[in-house]
């Protein structure tokens, strides 16, 4: 004779365990976004610098060009309230971009309000020679 075992009432507790669980994982993918965002403004932050340096050490080119170049890059991203400041010499185009984090983040959770991403680059000017 087969015995049939007692099945308790659970009747609500996967909905209470969704409300447990859901918050925290919403948390966790909304960081994961935000966390992605950064990396993307950092590695823009540093291709804007080195192109905006290698515009620089072009012959003719001024400096509103290479801050151009950077501007270009940071439209294309949609990086909003970046710094450029270039220095052209003979020797030598220096570069040097800052973005704050808290006009680029999502705005949902803003883990990385309060950082600003900097990031320098001096290329050499070589000249050539005359003939």
């Amino acid at each position: 004779m087969f015995y049939r075992k007692q099945q308790k009432n659970r009747t609500g507790a996967t909905a209470v365990e969704f409300a447990i669980v859901t918050p925290i994982l919403f948390l966790f993918v909304l960081g994961l976004i935000e966390w992605g965002r950064f990396e993307m403004v950092r590695q823009v932050t540093s291709s804007a610098a080195f192109n905006a340096a290698r515009e620089g050490t072009l012959l003719g080119s001024s400096v509103a060009d290479a801050e151009r170049v950077a501007n270009d890059i940071f439209d294309l991203y949609f990086v909003y309230d970046a710094t450029v400041d270039v220095t052209l010499t003979a020797e030598y185009a220096q570069v040097n971009v800052s973005v704050p984090m808290n006009e680029n983040s999502f705005g949902i959770v803003q883990f990385f309000g309060d950082i600003t991403l900097e990031r320098s680059m001096r290329l050499a000017t070589y000249l050539r020679p005359d003939g």
